[in-house]
């Protein structure tokens, strides 16, 4: 959750900074998996060194802080809570259809989908393969978690 308040709040910038400087930017926040652990002679991987992270560390101090002021009334607080965040979602959907509308490329992506329809693709059964290997996949993923 602390990456997430990271990546939250630099979305704003003017310029967003993993856009203009991936590798470093990343490098910044987390080290890579070669930076963090060291191999040893014997194959096994131990902890190079241990760096304090302040930005995530600030962003889940954040989150806490959100989470207790949402509750520690009871009753009373969680109820305005949910009253904000459960319109929350379909706002969030709204704006990405009409970012989405007004991207480049827009018109001719909804054409595709929508005006030009091919239903005779969908007897193909390789598609239908796909289909069902992504969803399996999702499902796997779901159980993971």
């Amino acid at each position: 959750l602390g990456y997430a308040c990271i990546y939250f709040v630099e979305s704003f910038h003017k310029t967003i900074p993993w856009m203009i400087d991936t590798e470093n930017h990343f490098k910044e926040i987390a080290m890579s998996s070669s930076e963090y652990m060291n191999k040893t002679a014997e194959g096994d991987y131990v902890f190079a060194e241990w760096t304090f992270n302040w930005k995530v560390f600030i962003g889940v101090i954040v989150v806490w802080i959100l989470i207790y002021l949402s509750i520690f009334k009871g009753v009373e607080s969680t109820g305005w809570v949910v009253k904000f965040l459960v319109p929350l979602p379909i706002l969030i959907i709204i704006i990405l259809i009409v970012r989405g509308a007004l991207l480049e490329g827009a018109k001719e992506g909804v054409e595709n989908y929508v005006i030009k329809w091919d239903s005779s693709k969908l007897s193909d059964p390789v598609i239908w393969t796909r289909a069902i290997g992504r969803y399996s996949s999702l499902w796997g993923y779901v159980l993971v978690l």
